[in-house]
């Protein structure tokens, strides 16, 4: 079992007892040289850092900030006792630190490496803060995106798409849902050496199954399910609907609902999927609040490839992960065996092939207009008029 590296009181008050070599080494790290190589650039920002001091007294060469956010910080570090870069995440809120060690524990049930899921090492505490110590991952996968100026083809976004089910798939096994699935929480392991493989991070959200409550709000709109908006019995389905998203956003290049608010967001949900089945919108408990009276059937298509096995493939596998009754939405395990997921010599993965879905995706950026009549979209006889909609709600606010 790995025990705490944090410093117990009396040393924190004597001062930590390094050997020789391990004070050599800082030495030589702060000043600049360590036997004829050059240290790591430090973040000039780390001087004023009241946390680097408690990670240096814990045994880490503080690199970097990797990171700042809400919830906590993340450091780039070496750690002393096994000369490895590491990604150590500092938390001040104990109660939160606590419930993302319960999920990382759990984690350790499983293989990380094969399921694709992020290695926690261990952690330590100190009286106002928790640290996390994790594998040092390569970068985010929004952040490779964004280099691109093109769209993604298919054969990468399979490669992703196929990695986080078997992430998902993992999860399920120990009934975890993970409750933040989005292009942010996906890393990049060595892109150099290991192109597009990615793990799944951060589990500050995670929860076991049991512990969803009907009613509970939680996900950001661009991810949010339908059962979470209409406040029906919730699952880890919650997670298959924001990876959905997620890949859809990645093919189209923008993300697949719009709205700015709920109300927004349901329209959207609604103009491409129709309107929910009665069994769903007599049980949610929010549904009054929603207007959606259409039933449109979802097809998605960049122009010119609609045609293309890979592209119907990929259509299909998308409309059953954004099934909006989540007892109808595809499991992980499913997911796998898809046509999509598994018609490898279709979409670049056999041998001596180099991405031959390349030449669909020579078309340049597209406005989210355009992207929007590029989605085929049949049309029920009723029809909710959401300019009414809003108009209502202007004149009840305002007047």
């Amino acid at each position: 079992m790995l025990t705490s590296l944090a410093p117990s009181p009396t040393e924190r008050v004597t001062g930590l007892q390094l050997d020789f070599f391990t004070i050599l080494t800082i030495w030589a790290f702060c000043s600049g040289t360590a036997w004829g190589q050059s240290a790591v650039e430090m973040d000039s920002s780390l001087s004023e850092d009241p946390l680097v001091p408690l990670l240096e007294l814990s045994g880490y060469l503080v690199q970097k900030t990797l990171e700042r956010g809400a919830f906590g910080v993340v450091y780039q570090c070496t750690a002393l006792d096994t000369n490895k870069t590491v990604a150590v995440k500092a938390l001040s809120h104990k109660e939160n630190a606590k419930e993302e060690i319960s999920a990382l524990e759990q984690l350790k049930k499983l293989d990380l490496d094969k399921n694709n899921l992020v290695r926690f090492n261990r952690h330590f505490e100190f009286p106002n803060n928790i640290f996390l110590e994790f594998e040092k991952l390569d970068m985010e996968l929004l952040e490779l995106v964004q280099s691109f100026n093109r769209p993604m083809p298919l054969s990468e976004i399979q490669m992703i798409t196929q990695q986080m089910l078997v992430a998902l798939n993992a999860l399920k096994s120990i009934k975890m849902v993970h409750r933040d699935i989005k292009i942010d929480n996906i890393m990049l392991v060595n892109h150099q050496l290991h192109p597009f493989k990615v793990k799944l991070i951060d589990f500050g959200l995670a929860c076991h199954v049991s512990e969803l409550n009907r009613g509970d709000i939680f996900y950001n709109l661009e991810g949010r399910a339908p059962e979470i908006s209409l406040g029906l019995p919730l699952n880890e389905a919650v997670d298959m609907w924001a990876l959905g998203c997620l890949v859809a956003s990645m093919y189209i290049a923008k993300f697949i609902y719009s709205g700015a608010c709920e109300l927004g967001k349901m329209g959207a949900i609604v103009q491409l999927h129709g309107q929910p089945d009665e069994q769903l919108l007599n049980t949610g408990m929010y549904t009054k609040r929603y207007f959606h009276r259409e039933s449109p059937s979802i097809a998605m298509t960049r122009l010119g490839t609609a045609g293309n096995e890979d592209t119907r493939a990929f259509v299909d596998l998308l409309k059953r992960m954004l099934q909006v009754d989540p007892g109808k939405r595809i499991a992980p395990s499913e997911a796998l065996r898809h046509p999509f997921i598994t018609m490898k010599s279709k979409v670049g993965w056999g041998r001596g092939l180099k991405h031959p879905l390349r030449v669909m995706v020579t078309c340049p950026a597209r406005s989210r207009a355009d992207i929007l009549r590029a989605l085929h979209v049949s049309y029920s006889s009723f029809k909710v008029n959401f300019t009414i909609c809003c108009m209502f709600l202007f004149f009840f606010f305002f007047f």
